[in-house]
């Protein structure tokens, strides 16, 4: 097939943080070491990269979300307080692992949430889910909610 001409890019530490520190604009991206799903910029995308067990305990794909289909996003410190509905299908020990689909009247969810650790809510229009509510650290949450902020 033909080469791919993807401009996104997946940084490690250190240069991830250098890289996002600077701002959205070079693709920022984490892979953590503790299961927690695996957010990458590109210009035009938010992209959503799940961990092979993450896939299997969801039934979810990795996904993207165009930015133009992302309303809002903030930063917030106590992830779990934000929760809606019920989980399905997905896996879940309170205030330890939440990752799946949470359902309620208004829409769905889609939640990978990790201890009490920080992360972004962001809340779409024309996706499958209503909002995402991701585990992230500090400065990948910030370089999205630039992009967002920012346009």
């Amino acid at each position: 097939g033909a080469p791919s001409t993807r401009t996104s890019t997946v940084l490690r530490e250190p240069a991830m943080r250098r890289a996002c520190q600077a701002g959205p604009t070079p693709a920022c991206a984490t892979r953590q070491t503790d299961g927690v799903a695996t957010l990458v910029l590109t210009p035009t995308e938010l992209q959503v990269r799940l961990g092979r067990w993450e896939k299997f305990g969801t039934l979810q794909r990795d996904f993207s979300v165009p930015w133009d289909h992302i309303d809002s996003a903030r930063a917030i410190s106590d992830t779990w307080r934000n929760v809606l509905g019920w989980r399905w299908p997905g896996l879940g020990i309170p205030h330890v692992v939440l990752i799946g689909r949470m359902v309620y009247r208004e829409g769905r969810d889609f939640c990978a949430i990790y201890m009490d650790k920080g992360g972004v809510l962001l809340e779409l229009h024309d996706e499958p889910y209503r909002r995402l509510l991701i585990s992230a650290p500090g400065n990948v949450v910030d370089a999205v909610v630039r992009r967002v902020t920012q346009g």
